[in-house]
């Protein structure tokens, strides 16, 4: 396969992992690294590594598609006692299709529909519709933990055989009945559960992991169980495992990287001596940081030295870009990977009134940074797992009336959005540029601040340009 086309397939899965809302912040680097070997003309290097980049992203992403597609499935079979299912079916077969033949934008897009079918069906049945999904989410889980889900069961099936009876208000009597049983026995579970996780993220921090977005979600599922909110703080469970889970692997990886770098080490002199020098000064930077361990060190140890001088120039102009002067009521587009910057003009601009934060990014992570006193924070999520969270891809409606509404507010100061690209990328820049302009506009008759963050370039420079145009000011 040429290069290029492997290139091509390797950004195409990162990008469908970041719009399924997975983290896929691990594969960069390597995805950065490989580019650069490929503009230093080392191309097989760069096959080498862009091909072992493609073989874990599939063993990544595979079972994770899967595992939504076999939630989804029995979904279709609880909805199929009550309802014709025929079409989620077709989707269903349509991903596993695509999924045998690694094509995952096939399956991502056979799988929004497929979600969307199930909740025209849920929403058909209804209240019945929602007890349903509740007890099989709830039933999941008590089974992952070890409980037992035997008694729940048994309602659950007499609950189907009045369904298909036709007397539906008693099956959604019988379903609830399942489903407070199973509360009750996962409740004791999710304690135990989050006192072991617990220990885990401890050896985690202990290895210099930065462990503060499962520390975030360790409160949320915390408050959570005291409200007795069972439904997100099992969401909540499971985005935290996928979190520790993919801190280990990291750890595991970069353990073996070190192994494999340390006969490479030896075979010269010279490569020897660069290999010391790069170590020792990244064990400095850890003593001086704690933030790492040093078995890290060799991570970075495939970076060719021919490549070296070319990346840097742009690092500059990101890590001290020219000062703004923040004025109120004033709009502002950020050029950042992390709302960081956007987070300090954000409270600039809002000052003592109240503010609206809108990011694509889990809220923890930005607020464990920056603190947003006085502020609503939104996640753009379709992931559950925060108390206030809207659907990106509903950005015309859902979203604009939320931001709309929060400038209509006597005490409205500031708007900050953080994760332009995603949002783009999910709706498409025509109607982001729409959503922007009505924002801008509205904001700007009432005297609220906007600040928007977009990642240096995630968009097309021609898009950027038309985008940068909407704001008093950009840096």
């Amino acid at each position: 396969m040429p290069l290029q086309a492997i290139m091509d397939e390797v950004s195409a899965m990162i990008q469908v992992g970041r719009r399924a809302a997975f983290d896929m912040t691990s594969f960069g680097p390597t995805a950065a690294r490989a580019v650069g070997l490929v503009r230093a003309g080392a191309s097989e290097e760069a096959r080498r590594m862009l091909t072992g980049l493609r073989k874990r992203l599939y063993e990544f992403l595979a079972p994770r598609f899967s595992a939504r597609v076999e939630q989804l499935e029995v979904k279709m079979n609880r909805f199929g006692t009550f309802l014709r299912t025929d079409q989620g079916r077709l989707h269903l077969e349509r991903i596993r299709t695509a999924l045998r033949k690694g094509d995952f934008q096939a399956a991502q897009l056979e799988l929004r529909r497929l979600e969307g079918e199930t909740t025209r069906l849920e929403e058909e049945l209804g209240t019945l519709g929602q007890t349903l999904e509740q007890v099989d989410l709830l039933t999941a889980e008590v089974e992952r933990m070890g409980g037992d889900t035997t008694p729940a069961l048994l309602y659950q099936g007499k609950a189907l055989d009045a369904a298909r009876l036709g007397d539906r208000r008693k099956a959604e009597g019988l379903l609830t009945t399942a489903s407070a049983m199973l509360l009750d026995t996962l409740a004791p579970l999710m304690g135990r559960e989050l006192v072991r996780l617990t220990e885990r993220l401890k050896a985690l921090r202990a290895q210099g992991r930065d462990i503060r977005a499962a520390v975030g979600l360790v409160r949320q599922i915390t408050v959570d169980l005291k409200t007795r909110n069972y439904t997100r703080a099992v969401a909540s469970l499971a985005r935290l495992r996928e979190e520790m889970s993919r801190q280990e692997e990291t750890i595991a990886r970069t353990l073996a990287e070190a192994a494999a770098a340390a006969p490479a080490s030896s075979s010269s002199s010279s490569s020897s001596e660069v290999t010391r020098t790069r170590i020792k000064g990244r064990g400095t930077a850890v003593a001086v940081s704690t933030s790492a361990p040093e078995a890290e060190a060799p991570k970075e140890e495939p970076l060719p030295p021919a490549p070296a001088p070319r990346a840097p120039p742009a690092a500059p102009a990101r890590a001290e870009p020219p000062p703004l002067e923040i004025r109120a009521g004033r709009s502002y587009l950020l050029f950042e990977q992390r709302a960081k910057r956007g987070a300090q003009v954000y409270l600039k601009l809002k000052g003592s009134k109240k503010g609206l934060f809108l990011t694509t990014t889990f809220p923890p992570r930005i607020t464990e940074d920056t603190p947003l006193p006085g502020s609503e924070v939104v996640w753009l999520s379709e992931s559950p797992g925060w108390e206030d969270a809207l659907n990106p891809r509903m950005l015309e409606h859902d979203v604009a009336a939320r931001v709309h509404a929060f400038i209509r507010e006597e005490d409205a100061g500031a708007i900050g959005l953080d994760g332009l690209a995603y949002l783009i990328s999910e709706n498409g820049v025509e109607k982001v540029e729409k959503f922007l302009k009505s924002m801008l506009d509205t904001a700007a008759a009432r005297g609220v601040g906007v600040v928007v963050t977009l990642a240096p370039g995630g968009i097309e420079p021609k898009a950027q340009a038309r985008l940068e145009s909407l704001f008093d000011a950009s840096s």
